[in-house]
């Protein structure tokens, strides 16, 4: 069974680049724009990882990091967090502090984020 990434993102043009790189990858891809969407999707979808841009609408992504780490059901959740305006190292440590498992600064590597995906789920599964 395909492992499943939410993509949450506003940018439609970096979501659907993203979703296009993870489709071609073999996994099963959600999206929201948004953070209440995202958090719904969450309960709804079970997602293995949660792809996350920062600075979305509705509810910030360190906001929604720290839901999904806190819930005892979602907690197994990977949540990779990306953002191009929240940028120094204050805001990585912010986002790991949330529970993010990464946190990435745009622009990245594809490469390296699928990698960094990949290993996560083989770390987390690897546990299970």
């Amino acid at each position: 069974m395909p492992k499943r990434i939410l993509i949450v993102e506003d940018n439609i043009v970096i979501l659907t680049m993203q979703k296009q790189i993870f489709e071609m990858e073999g996994y099963e891809i959600i999206t929201a724009q948004e953070g209440m969407d995202a958090l719904k999707k969450i309960h709804e979808e079970n997602p293995d990882v949660v792809l996350l841009d920062v600075n979305i609408p509705g509810m910030n992504g360190f906001e929604l990091c720290r839901q999904i780490k806190e819930e005892p059901t979602l907690q197994d959740i990977i949540v990779v967090m990306i953002s191009a305006v929240y940028y120094s190292d204050e805001d990585a440590k912010k986002g790991m502090a949330m529970g993010a498992d990464a946190y990435f600064t745009k622009p990245y590597e594809n490469e390296v984020l699928q990698s960094k995906i990949k290993e996560l789920i083989e770390n987390r599964d690897g546990k299970q």
